[in-house]
């Protein structure tokens, strides 16, 4: 009975807390992207639904970093943003919105996670074309 309780308390000790933590950096230069806000949701048994809640939004640090401790087990999302910044995969096709969407399941096996995302700021080019005696040329 003793020898039980001492393997239940170790095992106690040794558990990890759920947590979810990572980096935003920003495309081209890599460095890290201060200021991205971060949500963190989780879902919640409805009857035969599962109903998204969010736990926290933090913003993410000088270092880009960022971390929830959830305190419990389960099903989340995170979702990653900043105003002007788009990802790669989908472009400006959601200003304003969240450009990451990421579900998450953290479990015994898996009770805390790292992730990392990057974020680009679209830019344009502009100029005019012109000839070798610097006349503008059309079209």
């Amino acid at each position: 009975m003793r020898l039980a309780l001492l393997a239940i308390a170790a095992a106690s000790v040794w558990a990890q807390t759920p947590d979810i933590h990572g980096t935003v950096l920003e495309q081209g230069p890599n460095t890290p992207l201060a200021g991205a806000e971060v949500a963190l949701y989780e879902f919640i048994p409805n009857g035969d639904t599962l109903d998204a809640r969010l736990f926290k939004t933090i913003s993410t640090d000088a270092r880009g970093a960022f971390s929830f401790q959830p305190g419990h087990l389960g099903d989340f999302r995170i979702e990653v943003s900043k105003p002007g910044y788009v990802t790669q995969e989908n472009g400006p096709r959601n200003p304003g919105g969240p450009v990451y969407k990421l579900q998450i399941f953290l479990d015994e096996t898996r009770p805390a996670q790292e992730f990392g995302f990057t974020l680009m700021m679209p830019s344009s080019l502009t100029g005019r074309v012109v000839d070798e005696d610097r006349k503008p040329v059309a079209n």
